[in-house]
């Protein structure tokens, strides 16, 4: 089995059997291995039914999650389209916020487009930190990670 399940491959319910029988856990939107190593590369696997069919860019907190710098998944995910190329879509809620991302700006890991964890906390920063005090802390933990 892959270490990362993709979301297609089974059902929820035998997504949820696998969880429940102790052969996997959950990961992101989907399940993963027990006893897999779970990185950026494998938490962004996880996300790919959710970013794939419109190219989504995932940003500020579920990067900060793909990278490791905070615990849990947020729901919804904060996803956002690349202006310069990507899709225009309804189909996801909240609606992606549209972006003009660099090359360097993004990562791709295991197909999913992540913003780079310098990117992560600069956009943590400038979109979230006045509404939010666990901007700048996350922002730094993704700074260390650079």
């Amino acid at each position: 089995m892959p270490a990362v399940v993709d979301a297609d491959r089974f059902s929820p319910a035998e997504r949820s059997a696998l969880r429940l029988d102790g052969d996997c856990f959950a990961l992101g939107l989907t399940v993963a291995s027990v006893g897999a190593w779970v990185g950026p590369a494998e938490r962004a696997a996880s996300l790919r039914a959710a970013t794939g069919r419109n190219d989504l860019v995932v940003a500020t907190w579920t990067a900060a999650w793909v990278h490791g710098a905070w615990p849990v998944l947020p729901n919804p995910l904060t996803l956002a389209i690349d202006r310069r190329g990507g899709r225009r879509t309804r189909a996801v809620t909240p609606p992606p916020r549209e972006a003009v991302y660099r090359q360097d700006d993004l990562v791709v890991l295991e197909g999913v487009r992540v913003t780079v964890p310098l990117k992560t906390a600069f956009d943590l920063l400038r979109l979230h930190d006045r509404d939010d005090p666990r901007a700048a802390p996350v922002a730094q933990e993704l700074l260390r990670r650079t």
